[in-house]
């Protein structure tokens, strides 16, 4: 399969990681088209906010983080909040390891409302930042 890079350059430009540059991004992203149709198809299937992980690799040898696989979750919503329901996160996170994966990033949809990061999804993100850590390098991909 083809993925699409995005990185400080155009979309598509080689690139190689930039974590000692100044105003680059650390890493180049790979995401795979599919990756995106569902994760915004499963965006669009509901009135309420989603939830899910994304499963891909890390090569910290090129500092390039790879999106290959969408597993949408269940989420708990509470007024304008989403959190994985927990046992939803163990049943995704089998299906990861079983798809030869590791959990590279999640994503959530804001969709009746501004997608501005809420402070839930900003403590979410710095709780599964740190979870998605590579233990050979200790990055936080």
């Amino acid at each position: 399969h083809t993925c699409c890079l995005f990185n400080a350059g155009a979309p598509g430009a080689a690139c190689n990681g930039g974590a000692s540059v100044t105003g680059v991004q650390p890493f180049v992203v790979e995401v795979c088209p599919s990756t995106l149709l569902l994760m915004d198809l499963h965006a669009h299937l509901c009135y309420n906010e989603v939830i899910g992980f994304i499963g891909g690799a890390f090569h910290a040898d090129s500092l390039r983080i790879q999106m290959d696989q969408v597993f949408p979750g269940r989420g708990q919503a509470s007024g304008r909040d989403v959190e994985m329901d927990p046992i939803a996160e163990i049943e995704i996170r089998s299906q990861v390891d079983s798809a030869g994966l590791a959990v590279m990033g999640w994503y959530h949809s804001h969709p009746v409302f501004a997608p501005d990061p809420s402070g839930v999804d900003i403590d979410n993100q710095i709780n599964y930042q740190a979870l998605f850590r590579d233990a050979d390098s200790g990055v936080e991909p």
